[in-house]
Protein backbone atom coordinates (compact mmCIF):
# COMPACT_ATOMS: atom_id res chain seq x y z
CA UNK A 1 0.00 0.00 0.00
CA UNK A 2 1.10 3.20 -1.09
CA UNK A 3 0.98 5.67 2.15
CA UNK A 4 3.06 8.80 0.84
CA UNK A 5 -0.13 10.28 0.07
CA UNK A 6 -1.50 13.02 2.27
CA UNK A 7 -3.62 16.24 2.49
CA UNK A 8 -6.38 17.56 0.34
CA UNK A 9 -9.12 16.17 -1.10
CA UNK A 10 -12.11 16.52 -3.34
CA UNK A 11 -13.78 18.88 -1.06
CA UNK A 12 -11.20 19.93 0.53
CA UNK A 13 -11.42 23.28 -0.65
CA UNK A 14 -14.70 24.34 -1.05
CA UNK A 15 -15.51 27.67 0.01
CA UNK A 16 -12.05 28.64 0.35
CA UNK A 17 -11.54 32.48 -0.46
CA UNK A 18 -7.92 33.98 -1.94
CA UNK A 19 -7.57 35.50 1.67
CA UNK A 20 -7.77 32.53 3.86
CA UNK A 21 -5.26 31.97 6.58
CA UNK A 22 -3.78 28.73 7.44
CA UNK A 23 -5.59 28.61 10.52
CA UNK A 24 -8.76 29.41 8.36
CA UNK A 25 -8.18 26.75 6.85
CA UNK A 26 -7.88 24.14 9.44
CA UNK A 27 -11.14 25.15 11.28
CA UNK A 28 -12.98 24.60 8.15
CA UNK A 29 -12.12 21.31 8.42
CA UNK A 30 -13.06 21.01 11.79
CA UNK A 31 -16.47 22.44 11.10
CA UNK A 32 -17.15 19.80 8.47
CA UNK A 33 -15.42 16.81 10.06
CA UNK A 34 -13.87 17.28 13.78
CA UNK A 35 -13.41 14.02 14.58
CA UNK A 36 -11.44 12.86 11.31
CA UNK A 37 -8.05 11.74 11.75
CA UNK A 38 -5.88 14.70 10.82
CA UNK A 39 -2.47 12.96 12.49
CA UNK A 40 -1.54 9.25 12.90
CA UNK A 41 0.41 7.95 15.25
CA UNK A 42 0.19 4.08 15.01
CA UNK A 43 -2.42 2.50 13.19
CA UNK A 44 -5.13 2.76 16.07
CA UNK A 45 -4.04 6.06 17.40
CA UNK A 46 -4.41 9.63 15.78
CA UNK A 47 -5.10 13.22 16.88
CA UNK A 48 -8.35 14.41 15.34
CA UNK A 49 -8.59 17.86 13.39
CA UNK A 50 -10.95 19.21 16.73
CA UNK A 51 -7.75 18.35 18.81
CA UNK A 52 -4.99 19.33 16.74
CA UNK A 53 -6.99 22.74 16.48
CA UNK A 54 -7.16 22.93 19.95
CA UNK A 55 -3.44 22.08 20.33
CA UNK A 56 -2.04 25.01 18.16
CA UNK A 57 -4.88 27.49 19.94
CA UNK A 58 -3.53 26.56 23.91
CA UNK A 59 0.41 27.53 22.43
CA UNK A 60 -1.18 30.39 20.38
CA UNK A 61 -2.80 31.96 23.47
CA UNK A 62 0.56 31.02 25.66
CA UNK A 63 2.71 33.02 23.04
CA UNK A 64 0.72 35.78 22.96
CA UNK A 65 0.52 36.20 26.79
CA UNK A 66 4.76 35.52 27.21
CA UNK A 67 5.57 38.65 23.88
CA UNK A 68 2.51 40.92 25.18
CA UNK A 69 2.00 41.51 21.57
CA UNK A 70 -0.99 40.99 19.86
CA UNK A 71 0.83 38.74 16.90
CA UNK A 72 4.40 38.10 18.05
CA UNK A 73 7.52 37.09 16.01
CA UNK A 74 8.19 33.12 16.96
CA UNK A 75 11.27 31.49 16.68
CA UNK A 76 10.70 27.98 16.74
CA UNK A 77 13.87 25.49 16.97
CA UNK A 78 11.65 22.78 15.04
CA UNK A 79 11.86 19.10 17.15
CA UNK A 80 10.95 16.13 15.30
CA UNK A 81 7.10 14.52 15.28
CA UNK A 82 3.99 15.75 16.37
CA UNK A 83 5.78 18.30 18.39
CA UNK A 84 6.96 20.50 15.27
CA UNK A 85 3.25 20.13 14.12
CA UNK A 86 1.31 21.89 16.68
CA UNK A 87 4.47 23.96 17.73
CA UNK A 88 4.45 25.80 14.00
CA UNK A 89 0.40 25.29 13.75
CA UNK A 90 0.53 27.43 16.86
CA UNK A 91 3.36 29.83 16.14
CA UNK A 92 1.35 30.94 12.98
CA UNK A 93 -1.90 31.51 14.38
CA UNK A 94 -0.93 34.19 16.68
CA UNK A 95 1.82 35.81 14.31
CA UNK A 96 4.98 35.06 12.31
CA UNK A 97 6.72 31.74 12.52
CA UNK A 98 10.51 32.21 12.19
CA UNK A 99 11.43 28.21 12.24
CA UNK A 100 14.69 27.54 12.93
CA UNK A 101 17.11 24.24 13.27
CA UNK A 102 16.99 22.44 16.26
CA UNK A 103 20.54 21.73 16.30
CA UNK A 104 21.90 24.78 16.14
CA UNK A 105 25.15 25.71 17.93
CA UNK A 106 25.09 28.50 20.58
CA UNK A 107 26.91 31.27 18.33
CA UNK A 108 24.47 29.99 15.28
CA UNK A 109 21.36 30.78 17.82
CA UNK A 110 22.74 34.10 19.04
CA UNK A 111 23.03 35.26 15.35
CA UNK A 112 19.50 33.98 14.41
CA UNK A 113 18.36 35.79 17.24
CA UNK A 114 19.86 38.43 16.38
CA UNK A 115 18.81 39.03 12.76
CA UNK A 116 15.19 37.53 12.90
CA UNK A 117 14.37 39.53 16.14
CA UNK A 118 11.99 37.57 17.92
CA UNK A 119 9.24 38.74 19.95
CA UNK A 120 9.35 35.10 22.17
CA UNK A 121 11.04 31.99 21.51
CA UNK A 122 8.83 28.39 21.16
CA UNK A 123 10.56 25.21 22.17
CA UNK A 124 9.13 21.58 23.49
CA UNK A 125 12.86 20.84 24.99
CA UNK A 126 12.91 22.69 27.53
CA UNK A 127 17.13 22.37 28.39
CA UNK A 128 18.05 23.02 24.78
CA UNK A 129 20.54 25.49 23.32
CA UNK A 130 17.91 27.68 21.67
CA UNK A 131 16.09 28.15 24.67
CA UNK A 132 19.17 28.84 26.85
CA UNK A 133 20.64 31.63 24.41
CA UNK A 134 17.05 32.91 24.85
CA UNK A 135 16.92 33.21 28.39
CA UNK A 136 20.61 34.80 28.00
CA UNK A 137 19.34 37.50 25.77
CA UNK A 138 15.98 38.24 27.88
CA UNK A 139 13.96 36.65 25.09
CA UNK A 140 10.46 35.47 26.29
CA UNK A 141 10.08 32.04 26.11
CA UNK A 142 7.14 29.34 25.61
CA UNK A 143 7.86 25.71 26.54
CA UNK A 144 5.59 23.22 25.88
CA UNK A 145 5.09 19.13 25.72
CA UNK A 146 3.37 16.41 24.12
CA UNK A 147 1.39 13.57 25.84
CA UNK A 148 2.49 9.95 25.39
CA UNK A 149 0.23 9.23 23.57
CA UNK A 150 1.03 12.09 20.97
CA UNK A 151 -2.70 13.46 21.07
CA UNK A 152 -2.20 16.60 23.47
CA UNK A 153 0.22 18.94 24.28
CA UNK A 154 0.07 21.29 27.41
CA UNK A 155 2.05 24.63 28.11
CA UNK A 156 4.38 23.69 31.13
CA UNK A 157 6.99 27.06 31.26
CA UNK A 158 6.56 30.59 30.42
CA UNK A 159 8.71 33.02 30.71
CA UNK A 160 8.22 36.74 29.88
CA UNK A 161 10.78 38.97 28.58
CA UNK A 162 13.01 41.46 30.46
CA UNK A 163 14.16 44.39 29.39
CA UNK A 164 13.19 44.01 25.93
CA UNK A 165 11.15 46.06 23.84
CA UNK A 166 9.77 45.49 20.16
CA UNK A 167 11.28 46.03 17.12
CA UNK A 168 10.28 48.99 14.71
CA UNK A 169 12.44 47.40 12.15
CA UNK A 170 9.62 44.21 11.74
CA UNK A 171 9.45 42.87 8.39
CA UNK A 172 6.10 43.38 6.38
CA UNK A 173 5.28 42.34 3.10
CA UNK A 174 4.55 44.70 0.19
CA UNK A 175 0.71 43.92 1.24
CA UNK A 176 1.39 45.24 4.50
CA UNK A 177 0.87 42.02 6.35
CA UNK A 178 3.27 40.51 8.46
CA UNK A 179 4.36 37.10 7.35
CA UNK A 180 3.22 33.91 7.95
CA UNK A 181 6.50 32.45 7.99
CA UNK A 182 9.58 34.39 7.80
CA UNK A 183 13.23 33.21 7.03
CA UNK A 184 16.92 33.57 7.37
CA UNK A 185 18.25 32.24 3.84
CA UNK A 186 21.33 33.10 1.43
CA UNK A 187 19.49 31.54 -1.08
CA UNK A 188 22.26 31.59 -4.04
CA UNK A 189 23.68 34.92 -2.46
CA UNK A 190 26.72 35.73 -0.72
CA UNK A 191 24.84 37.75 2.29
CA UNK A 192 22.54 36.29 3.99
CA UNK A 193 18.60 37.63 3.14
CA UNK A 194 15.17 37.61 5.42
CA UNK A 195 12.58 36.03 3.21
CA UNK A 196 9.06 36.04 3.81
CA UNK A 197 5.96 33.98 2.92
CA UNK A 198 2.54 34.59 3.18
CA UNK A 199 -0.33 32.35 4.57
CA UNK A 200 -1.00 32.36 0.09
CA UNK A 201 2.10 31.14 -0.42
CA UNK A 202 1.94 28.32 2.08
CA UNK A 203 -1.49 26.69 0.93
CA UNK A 204 -0.42 27.19 -2.25
CA UNK A 205 2.27 24.65 -2.38
CA UNK A 206 -0.38 22.34 -0.58
CA UNK A 207 -2.66 22.88 -3.01
CA UNK A 208 -0.31 22.38 -5.66
CA UNK A 209 0.44 18.77 -3.61
CA UNK A 210 -3.34 17.45 -4.11
CA UNK A 211 -2.86 18.70 -8.02
CA UNK A 212 -0.06 17.02 -8.81
CA UNK A 213 -0.35 13.88 -6.84
CA UNK A 214 -4.28 13.57 -7.35
CA UNK A 215 -4.68 13.46 -3.31
CA UNK A 216 -7.95 13.05 -1.99
CA UNK A 217 -9.64 13.70 1.91
CA UNK A 218 -9.15 9.92 2.50
CA UNK A 219 -5.28 9.95 1.58
CA UNK A 220 -2.37 9.39 3.67
CA UNK A 221 0.58 11.20 3.87
CA UNK A 222 3.92 9.33 5.63
CA UNK A 223 5.27 12.62 6.60
CA UNK A 224 9.34 12.47 8.33
CA UNK A 225 8.70 15.84 10.64
CA UNK A 226 10.04 18.48 10.22
CA UNK A 227 10.00 17.96 6.88
CA UNK A 228 11.23 21.58 5.14
CA UNK A 229 10.44 21.92 1.07
CA UNK A 230 12.23 24.95 -0.70
CA UNK A 231 10.23 27.77 -0.61
CA UNK A 232 10.79 28.48 -4.40
CA UNK A 233 8.22 25.39 -4.67
CA UNK A 234 5.69 27.74 -3.03
CA UNK A 235 6.10 31.02 -4.10
CA UNK A 236 8.66 31.31 -6.96
CA UNK A 237 11.34 32.15 -5.02
CA UNK A 238 15.18 31.52 -5.86
CA UNK A 239 16.27 27.81 -4.45
CA UNK A 240 18.00 28.20 -1.08
CA UNK A 241 14.50 29.54 0.68
CA UNK A 242 12.98 26.59 2.98
CA UNK A 243 9.68 26.45 4.34
CA UNK A 244 7.56 24.06 6.91
CA UNK A 245 5.19 21.56 4.67
CA UNK A 246 2.22 22.16 6.13
CA UNK A 247 -0.14 19.15 6.48
CA UNK A 248 -3.35 20.71 7.49
CA UNK A 249 -5.65 18.45 5.29
CA UNK A 250 -5.40 15.22 5.27
CA UNK A 251 -4.12 12.86 7.94
CA UNK A 252 -0.29 12.62 8.86
CA UNK A 253 1.82 10.00 9.69
CA UNK A 254 5.68 11.06 11.89
CA UNK A 255 8.62 9.40 10.90
CA UNK A 256 8.54 7.52 14.24
CA UNK A 257 5.21 5.79 12.62
CA UNK A 258 5.94 2.18 11.79
CA UNK A 259 3.57 -0.50 9.83
CA UNK A 260 3.96 -3.67 8.37
CA UNK A 261 2.91 -3.20 4.67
Amino acid sequence: MNWFKSLWGGAANLGRSDNETIQQRIRRHVERRGGTPAVWFAPDQFCSYSQMNENATGISQALKSASGASSPRVCFPMPRGSSALYGFLGAIECGTCCPLDGKLRQNEFDEAYSVLLPDVVLSSEPQSIGVKVAAAAGIAVVIYEISSDHGNCRIVDVRPARNMQRSDRLMTLTSGEAPAVLMRTSGTTAQPKLVGLTHANVLAATDTMQVAFELTESDICLTPMPNLLPAEKASGRRPGAQQPDVRVEGAVRPASFRVDL
